[in-house]
């Protein structure tokens, strides 16, 4: 029940504030889900792993879990000193800063109690990102070399390629603490893209966004069949490993029902590509292109895209706002189309936590946080 409270509160807070102190009720949030985040113990799937993968570098006895990535090597090494417990402590302050920094930076005020909703309620998000505690790593690094590109971004060609050129090292160092981050330089492009294209042909897009999301319900399965080889490259223990996940999760088919959230949340991004900054564009085609993705990728395969869709707890806000800001109306007969997309908007909040959080795949995993425990009651200090 203490977990409910908390993330519920961490919502709550933002939202009741008055518009003077939204960014001290967001600094609140933060230290609330600084709890589940930095403090829990034994509460994620993978905490024997995580365990495993410590001992392995810093432990006196041998672990059977063996990591070939040399930077998280040297992490962990680095983080010796505060023990396990307190390298979990660091990671979650470092993480949790850095969504500061981008809700503080890119979502309206009005709008954090909306970014912390998404962050931490569905499962797919916050506490996949509590759970995945390596690969969230990672994703910190993809997001500060996007940050990074967008500071040294010029109009000067040796000042560009500079920017890039430290972006993709930072992606490489990603990748050197989870090898699925490879998957992550797409951005590259991805950002390029955004920073140089300001408009698209809104209705093609659309058009074309649409097909690939429902080639889902149309290509047979033997075609997924066929990115087994792409699963090798991204694995962490090789191709058995990705191989028995696939077939794991084979079966695990989502409707349409489900993925309306995403369905809606694609179409708005698209609908409103033209009227937003250049950081906005460059999330909303990475949130897009994983939306578009996830019907490919099943089950744990998935997390190979939270490189691109943890934009989703800035843009959705932003988006949110943008309804208000441009007041884009189109009126059929007495239909107030803006009104209509914000009424979707709202249902969208609604599924999105069904789709995302009741009926995920994730879901079976966090059974334990109805009994939250902190490290405080662990035993003894690891």
């Amino acid at each position: 029940m203490l977990f409910y409270i908390i993330i519920f509160s961490a919502v709550f807070i933002p939202y009741i504030a008055n518009e003077r102190y939204k960014g001290l009720a967001l600094i609140v949030s933060m230290c609330l889900l600084f709890i589940p985040w930095g403090l829990q113990y034994e509460m994620v799937h993978d905490w024997e792993s995580n365990i495993g993968r410590w001992v392995s570098v810093n432990g006196e006895t041998k672990s059977l879990i063996e990591i070939k990535e040399l930077i998280f090597i040297w992490i962990l090494q680095i983080c010796k000193p505060l023990s396990f417990f307190g390298y979990l402590i660091v990671c979650a302050v470092v993480e949790l800063l850095l969504f500061y920094y981008l809700i503080r930076k890119y979502v309206p005020s009005t709008y954090y109690w909306l970014s912390v909703f998404v962050l931490i309620i569905p499962t797919n998000m916050g506490l996949l990102f509590i759970n995945s505690n390596r690969q969230t790593i990672s994703i910190v690094f993809t997001i500060i070399a996007i940050l990074f590109l967008k500071k040294l971004d010029s109009n000067k060609i040796t000042q560009r390629i500079k920017a890039y050129f430290i972006a993709v090292i930072l992606l490489l160092v990603a990748a050197n603490i989870h090898s699925a981050a490879y998957a992550s330089l797409l951005l590259i492009p991805i950002y390029y893209y955004a920073s140089s294209r300001r408009f698209i042909n809104t209705s093609v897009v659309i058009y074309v966004c649409n097909i690939l999301f429902f080639l889902r319900f149309i290509i047979p399965y033997s075609f997924f069949e066929s990115l087994e080889s792409l699963y090798l490259l991204l694995s962490d223990n090789g191709m058995e490993v990705y191989v028995n996940r696939f077939e794991k999760y084979k079966d695990m088919q989502a409707g349409f029902f489900q993925l309306f959230p995403y369905w809606i949340i694609m179409n708005a991004l698209v609908f409103f590509y033209n009227y937003q900054t250049k950081m906005i564009r460059f999330f909303s085609i990475a949130l897009v292109f994983a939306i578009i993705m996830l019907g490919f990728f099943k089950g744990t395969l998935s997390r190979l895209l939270e490189y691109y869709y943890v934009y989703a707890f800035i843009v959705i806000p932003y988006y949110w706002a943008t309804l208000k800001k441009i007041r884009y109306s189109i009126i059929i007969g007495h239909l107030d189309l803006t009104k209509c997309v914000g009424f979707l908007l709202l249902c969208v909040m609604v599924y999105y936590f069904y789709g995302g959080t009741i009926v995920s795949p994730e879901l079976s995993l966090y059974g334990a946080w109805s009994d939250f425990r902190t490290i405080f009651s662990a035993s003894k200090w690891m």
